[in-house]
């Protein structure tokens, strides 16, 4: 039986991806790590799109959600310094977990 997991993140398109792109390769290796940031791909009703996020517990109360949003903006602005990250949109979705 697969369980769902929460994926809270922001799409990885336009201003947001070409910021990605320009990130060294190594501080971003560094970043994309299972305990920092991941990336998915969701069927949406744009089509598939890619997020960047954070996977969170199944179950999550709003202080640990809130928790976590202040956590993935941090992350975020240490890999994009000049990037708006606090005016991104962050989203949470479910999704399968491969275990």
């Amino acid at each position: 039986m697969s369980r769902i997991r929460l994926f809270l993140g922001t799409p990885l398109e336009g201003q947001l991806q070409i910021a990605f792109e320009r990130v060294d390769p190594q501080l971003l290796t560094t970043f994309m790590k299972e305990d920092y940031l991941q990336k998915t791909s969701q069927k949406t009703t744009l089509g598939n799109q890619v997020f960047i996020g954070k996977t969170l517990e199944t179950v999550a109360a709003l202080p640990q959600l809130e928790l976590s949003e202040a956590h993935l903006r941090s992350l975020l602005k240490k890999l994009l310094p000049d990037y708006p990250v606090e005016s991104l949109s962050l989203h949470l979705l479910p999704i399968p977990d491969a275990t």
